[in-house]
């Protein structure tokens, strides 16, 4: 299965965060092609020295996916398109959630018009969050779970999802959709708490600080325990 990426050539946007970084380096291994863009928002995680181990062998490009016209240039003839460019923080959405609606929505919608203009026969995978079904109606969540969420931000993110499935069904551009939860490991954003709780945890963790959790533990309690249990297996 992972010799399908051999010789193909690969598109990420958001490349050089945490996850994109991460997903090139792998594909590189694997034999790719890769492009990424990037348009390096400050905090947003992007980063040159995430991709240290591999910056001779990928093409970087330092644009948006809001730019209509670099998009057409960037999306043509290219195999796999993972579409990681978001405003990610559910934090921040809740003060202004206008990156939200133009990342996250405005941004799928034009890479997704894009490549029914100049590339159909891509793959594009878009990774979501565990945040759009909102909270838990029983655990583990699956994908038959209600979707009620509960911040600008998953909501972006549950729209940008409905987008691509739209242009899967209706012009059968292909489409992969991922919904993530607490995401966590090397090159991760670590410098402040806006950014996921099990990365946060570990941050404290190294800094020998102490973990903090508030409330009486009732509310969303597996969660933070199984939050606890993946830091407790980094050390």
């Amino acid at each position: 299965m992972l010799d399908t990426f051999r010789n193909s050539n690969c598109l990420i946007t958001g490349g050089l965060g945490f996850i994109g970084s991460n997903l090139a380096i792998k594909l590189v291994e694997l034999g790719a092609d890769v492009t990424i863009i990037d348009a390096m928002i400050p905090e947003y995680g992007g980063n040159l020295f995430n991709i240290e181990p591999i910056k001779d062998k990928i093409k970087v490009n330092y644009s948006s996916v809001l730019d209509e016209h670099s998009m057409k240039f960037l999306v043509a003839d290219r195999d796999f398109i993972f579409h990681l460019a978001a405003q990610v923080s559910h934090v921040k959405s809740l003060t202004d959630p206008f990156p939200d609606i133009d990342i996250n929505i405005k941004g799928t919608a034009l890479l997704m018009e894009t490549c029914k203009k100049v590339n159909p026969g891509a793959i594009v995978v878009r990774t979501g969050t565990r945040g759009q079904y909102g909270p838990a109606t029983k655990l583990p969540v699956n994908e038959q779970a209600p979707t009620n969420p509960k911040g600008i931000y998953e909501i972006s993110q549950l729209t940008a999802e409905k987008i691509m499935k739209v242009y899967n069904d209706n012009f059968g551009i292909r489409s992969v959709l991922l919904r993530l939860t607490n995401t966590y490991g090397p090159r991760a954003q670590m410098r402040t708490p806006d950014y996921g709780v099990a990365n946060w945890f570990i941050r404290l963790a190294i800094d020998d600080q102490t973990i903090k959790i508030f409330g009486d533990g009732k509310i969303d309690q597996r969660e933070i325990f199984f939050s606890l249990m993946i830091v407790s297996k980094l050390f």
